[in-house]
């Protein structure tokens, strides 16, 4: 909410006197913005990753469910539904103002291409430099969120039931999955590449192509068309069209 909150107020920052060049006024950047929108059909598939990566929290749906008052499945639908439709708003509101900060710089091409707005030029924001630290230590913080479910599945595949890993394999697996992290991190430049590869692989993935394979795994004794079944299938050749072009852009671009 914070960096929300921030390009939202730096979208207002910026007048024609905060620089000598390439500085104008909210209402000008604004109009152009609104009446000449960088829109084409390579960004919209390059940004329908991103867009995936944004909504995965299908993870976190189990933590969810067992800290409500009232577990039910009418409630956890209320909690989805508020905290889809807020992150919603939260990202339409940086798109907009993040795009009509820049829309009338002279880079705008370059700048759109960068996928990480907090490293476009701010003019020194010390704001931006306070969300750029604060993702990091989001970033530093979450990982143990991401390496301990890994842990448990080896721990299911490699142990006897009942059994926990002993200290000296925690350990080691730890070690093995940091190292794997950071050598993908250094090879990776930035994190909207990591993003937009993940976005085009495995969260598509495991966010929509595995749940529908599985729920017609369960209506495999059903065959009765129903619009869940068409929708399912509209929504699989849509992320399997989508991902595989976004990777040929994203190669293309990374070699060109």
């Amino acid at each position: 909410m914070f960096i929300v909150c921030t390009i939202f107020a730096e979208s207002f920052a910026e007048t024609a006197d905060t620089c000598p060049t390439d500085c104008y006024d909210f209402k000008d950047r604004w109009a152009e913005s609104v009446s000449h929108p960088s829109v084409s059909v390579k960004g919209i598939f390059n940004s329908l990753p991103l867009i995936i990566f944004a909504f995965m929290y299908q993870p976190n749906c189990p933590a969810i469910y067992t800290e409500l008052k009232v577990k039910s499945l009418p409630n956890m639908k209320v909690v989805l539904g508020a905290g889809t439709t807020l992150a919603s708003v939260c990202y339409i509101v940086v798109g907009m103002f993040g795009y009509a900060t820049f829309s009338k710089r002279s880079d705008i091409v370059k700048i759109m291409k960068n996928n990480m707005i907090l490293e476009n030029d701010y003019h020194g924001s010390l704001t931006i430099k306070l969300c750029l630290f604060g993702m990091l230590m989001v970033v530093l913080f979450a990982c143990p969120f991401c390496v301990l479910p890994v842990k448990d599945s080896i721990e299911e595949i490699s142990c006897k039931k009942g059994e926990k890993l002993s200290m000296r394999s925690n350990i080691l697996w730890t070690f093995v999955l940091v190292s794997v992290s950071v050598t993908i991190a250094l090879v990776v430049p930035t994190i909207s590449d990591a993003m937009t590869i993940l976005g085009a692989t495995t969260n598509s993935g495991i966010g929509f192509l595995l749940p529908i394979h599985f729920y017609f795994k369960t209506q495999k004794d059903n065959k009765k068309i129903t619009n869940m079944k068409v929708m399912c299938i509209i929504i699989y050749v849509i992320i399997c069209i989508s991902s595989v072009i976004t990777m040929v852009n994203f190669i293309k671009d990374k070699m060109g």
